[in-house]
């Protein structure tokens, strides 16, 4: 993957830039990269409760091949205990 190159000549001779023009500079490139119209990010929208479901099969994933098994099955369940309320 090839990123877009750094243009070197916002930078002063020592190599700084104020925290003003370095915003200013950023939302120029931003504007010049990604004009209007172009297609945002698709990402899906993952709800709370998955996240904290999927890090509670994690985390017992890892208790079961005895990586801190308590520690870990008691923490997934605080986790599954989180997401039974954040359904409700």
């Amino acid at each position: 993957m090839s990123w877009p190159a750094i243009d070197h000549s916002l930078l002063s001779p020592s190599g700084h830039m104020s925290k003003r023009a370095h915003k200013a500079a950023l939302k120029r490139e931003t504007a010049r990269l990604f004009p209007d119209g172009f297609p945002q990010s698709q990402r899906s929208q993952v709800s709370k409760r998955e996240t904290l479901l999927r890090q509670a099969a994690q985390l017992r994933d890892l208790a079961s091949r005895g990586m801190h098994p308590r520690s870990y099955v008691r923490h997934a369940l605080q986790l599954e205990a989180q997401a039974a309320l954040e359904e409700s």
